[in-house]
């Protein structure tokens, strides 16, 4: 996956996009939930393969615009984005690992793993919200006033 960051947006900038990048996956996740909870497996790998790229490319923007920031101008408060940030890592081994053998597994389990994701991304997209991207503003009004 190859992705280009925008630099020169500015930070409150790429955090209300992330926010809304958060609500506009939410009914996609809602689709998800409701093909699997119906038992199309299928239709529901579908639609995570569908929204992988959006995933991906949301959690290498945190970890390398988010991260930076608060790791410069807030360290000593890091410790629990660095906690929330690090699920990014399970985000890619599920779309690298478990969602290409979902197939090949019962369907209740590939179910089960299916519902698992999604309920764990919601959890993760809200301490986002809760957690990193309030960091992430105080980072960034430190870092401008520390250059102004």
């Amino acid at each position: 996956m190859t992705y280009t960051l925008d630099y020169n947006e500015p930070l409150p900038s790429v955090i209300a996009r992330l926010e809304d990048e958060h609500k506009k996956l939410e009914p996609k996740l809602n689709q998800i939930e409701r093909l699997n909870k119906s038992g199309d497996l299928g239709a529901a790998m579908k639609q995570l393969d569908a929204i992988k790229l959006t995933l991906l490319r949301h959690a290498v923007e945190e970890e390398a615009r988010l991260m930076r920031v608060i790791m410069w101008e807030c360290k000593d408060e890091s410790g629990d984005s660095i906690i929330v940030l690090r699920y990014h890592r399970k985000i890619v081994e599920f779309f690298e690992r478990t969602l290409p053998s979902l197939a090949t597994l019962p369907e209740k389990v590939g179910c089960r793993e299916v519902e698992i994701f999604v309920k764990e991304l919601r959890q993760h997209h809200r301490q986002e919200e809760e957690t990193v991207f309030p960091l992430a503003v105080k980072a960034n009004r430190l870092y401008e006033e520390s250059y102004r």
